[in-house]
């Protein structure tokens, strides 16, 4: 028989027993029967895919800047051999040049054994946007002596780079090759000129540049109006917006295809000259 003490310590294991039951039961319920499942793995989601079905999914990367994904998806590449596919190499050096990751982008572009042009752009871009602003410069130079040749994509990123160092002896080299492979009439290589001589303070042959355009958009004559009021120009600001009113508006809204993969325009989307026009113009009523 159990005296009274005995018993109560038997009671109390019982409770402790019946307790835990009752938790590890709702515990099991909660896992087996929640209406949120768990997340899949990254095994999971990245095997059994198409190179196709690979690129959508480094796309949704690069806008979201999905750095840290972007990597296990690499690693898992490597894997499979496709790191050096050159479509899904490049999506990734851009991903890399989008999240400021250029040491990781140019190991990459090193290893890429077949580049083209677009391949090229993406780290010249990277490196125009973020810097060291020479290696920009660098790589628009080495990419000539491996015979690709620039487009109007390379150009207004290498003059970027040139503006931003002020190196205005490179930027008229880059001139140089702009005319040399016939792009001297596009608007944002054009642009890109104009703001290279804008601040190098060589606002003659900014206008030169513009002058020789044919048709300009809200971007060349906008490029052209802020060289003249960063260089301190006002009264040849205001004749020029006078005469961007008597020619009527230009195209508002004609794209650089490269500006509108980061999303940084010289412009907005889709509105009126008028409502893009500098505010030297409309002050001036103009």
């Amino acid at each position: 028989m159990l005296n009274r003490a005995q018993a109560r310590a038997k009671l109390k294991a019982t409770i402790i027993d019946s307790n835990s039951s009752s938790i590890s039961h709702y515990h099991y319920r909660s896992l087996h029967h929640s209406q949120t499942p768990p997340p899949p793995t990254h095994h999971r989601h990245l095997t059994n895919r198409s190179p196709l079905e690979y690129q959508s999914i480094l796309k949704t990367f690069i806008a979201r800047r999905a750095i840290q994904p972007g990597k296990q998806l690499h690693a898992h590449l490597c894997l499979i051999g496709l790191a050096y596919d050159t479509i899904l190499a490049t999506k990734l050096v851009d991903l890399y040049c989008s999240c400021n990751h250029l040491s990781n982008a140019h190991q990459l572009f090193d290893k890429i054994p077949k580049r083209n042009v677009f391949l090229w752009n993406v780290l010249i871009r990277g490196y125009a946007w973020n810097g060291p602003y020479n290696v920009a410069i660098s790589l628009f130079y080495r990419m000539i002596e491996n015979g690709v040749v620039p487009d109007n994509f390379t150009f207004p990123f290498v003059l970027k780079a040139c503006s931003n160092l002020s190196d205005i002896n490179v930027g008229r080299d880059v001139h140089d090759h702009v005319v040399r492979t016939g792009w001297e009439n596009d608007v944002f290589v054009g642009a890109g000129l104009i703001d290279m001589y804008a601040k190098c303070g060589d606002v003659g042959s900014a206008r030169q540049v513009f002058d020789k355009i044919p048709e300009r958009d809200v971007v060349l004559w906008n490029s052209m109006l802020a060289a003249y009021a960063q260089n301190g120009h006002p009264d040849d600001c205001l004749v020029l917006c006078g005469e961007m009113a008597a020619v009527g508006p230009p195209p508002a809204d004609r794209r650089h295809p490269g500006h509108r993969s980061v999303g940084r325009r010289r412009h907005g989307g889709g509105a009126p000259a008028r409502a893009g026009a500098p505010r030297v113009c409309v002050e001036a009523g103009v």
